[in-house]
């Protein structure tokens, strides 16, 4: 487990963060900006496994470029958004990817269609990478697309968030799908907790086209849990969910802001399908 591997090298972190400190105000010229909170940007987890390029052109169709992106193919998206960030008009718009060379956006039609988008004079993608040789990804089509500036910003950090996944049923490697697992581990479950485990599941569904979606809000999972009769505390939620950690079914996260987000590791299709056995089960 990467999180219970001990921090090593304190006082040489603490001057290496010290030393990037200083390189800030040279990278915010570069961004051309103060603070990227305040422009309209959008945060993607290269790493995660569930990730569908599909979903993070359909967030910027419709949060940036006033459309329904969801009813067009990935061409026409593609096309629309570049044609889009191409007026002087148009606001910049920051694409921020965590992972570029991550597994979900490797490939190289992936990577060609986020190199097409970064030609548009007003979209700006900041990316980082993992891989040693990461660079090897791009041709020299795409690189000369990308027109990166390159930052050494090496943190010598563990891999926790990143590696989270290696262990859940997504990323099992057994002869056994992945929905036959998640079935057999739900049907194992107290009834409360089928219903909390469902009560999630509804929710992560209908943030599907969130590309930056980072997972349902514990409050809020809370709240909607004691709305249906599933839990009477915190407490107890914290115990239900302890087991779902056991099956690697559900992660916890913290935000930016220091709230706690509940993901389930599993693909938008897999969870569609598995909801869809449950209301014939049901039935």
């Amino acid at each position: 487990m990467m999180n219970l591997v001990p921090s090593s090298h304190r006082k040489y972190k603490k001057t290496m963060f010290e030393e990037f400190q200083k390189e800030y105000d040279k990278w915010m010229i570069l961004l051309r900006k103060c603070k990227l909170t305040e422009t309209a940007h959008i945060s993607v987890h290269g790493f995660f496994p569930g990730l569908i390029l599909k979903h993070i052109l359909t967030t910027i169709m419709e949060e940036f470029v006033g459309s329904r992106g969801n009813l067009q193919g990935v061409n026409e998206q593609v096309d629309d958004i570049r044609n889009h960030f191409m007026r002087p008009e148009s606001d910049d718009l920051y694409i921020i990817i965590h992972n570029i060379d991550g597994m979900p956006l490797r490939a190289r039609k992936n990577q060609s269609i986020l190199s097409y988008l970064a030609q548009a004079p007003k979209i700006h993608i900041i990316a980082s990478i993992d891989h040693i040789n990461a660079s090897l990804i791009w041709d020299q089509t795409q690189l000369s697309k990308f027109h990166w500036l390159w930052m050494d910003v090496t943190n010598f950090q563990p891999y926790t968030t990143e590696t989270s996944f290696e262990n859940s049923l997504l990323m099992q490697q057994s002869n056994t799908p992945v929905l036959s697992s998640l079935k057999y581990v739900f049907r194992s479950l107290t009834s409360n907790a089928q219903g909390i485990f469902l009560l999630i599941t509804h929710y992560q569904l209908d943030q599907k086209d969130n590309s930056s979606y980072l997972g349902m809000p514990f409050q809020r999972c809370y709240q909607q849990c004691r709305e249906a009769f599933l839990v009477n505390s915190e407490l107890t939620l914290r115990a239900q969910l302890t087991e779902f950690y056991d099956h690697k079914l559900l992660r916890s996260q913290k935000g930016p802001d220091g709230t706690e987000y509940l993901l389930i590791p599993l693909d938008t299709g897999t969870l569609q399908q598995f909801l869809e056995h449950q209301d014939q089960d049901s039935n």
